[in-house]
């Protein structure tokens, strides 16, 4: 039976004061760093300079900034773009400026493994290690596998 987690079985503290970089403003983003925002925590948007959504997320009350000084300035980095653009986003924009400490996240899976895919492609996994990818668990290891398998080839 899948467990039900109410307000009161969690806590925010663990997270209160780091800032929390939402990569992203469409859908997704838009809801993701609103709801953080209402919940107490500090957070600023990342995006393309230019995008469509840069005034919105500013007339919503976010700080807004370059992928890349959003990646700098946070604690947490949370990917919110779409799937087809994250590996060259990662590669041009997050990942240079990731340092020692910073906790990169995704909303969903697939795009774990087509960032995994398209590094791994390239060599540069072993890069991983410097980040917050280490711990991937086993599961997810043996479905990056499976993944890179169906992409051997592809080029994105």
């Amino acid at each position: 039976m899948a467990k039900t987690w109410k307000d009161s079985d969690i806590s925010l503290d663990p997270i209160k004061n780091q800032t929390i970089a939402v990569i992203g403003y469409g859908i997704q983003g838009d809801a993701q760093a609103n709801n953080l925002k209402d919940s107490g925590l500090k957070v600023i948007v990342g995006l393309k300079e230019g995008s469509p959504t840069w005034n919105k997320a500013k007339s919503d009350g976010h700080t807004v900034m370059s992928v890349a000084e959003a990646t700098k300035k946070g604690d947490i980095v949370h990917i919110l773009i779409p799937d087809m653009i994250q590996a060259r986003v990662y590669r041009e924009e997050i990942g240079p400026n990731l340092s020692k400490g910073k906790a990169l996240s995704f909303s969903h899976a697939a795009a774990i493994h087509w960032m995994l895919s398209w590094l791994h492609q390239r060599g540069l996994d072993q890069r991983l290690e410097k980040h917050t990818w280490r711990d991937l668990e086993h599961h997810q290891l043996s479905q990056y596998t499976k993944t890179r398998q169906v992409l051997h080839g592809i080029e994105f």
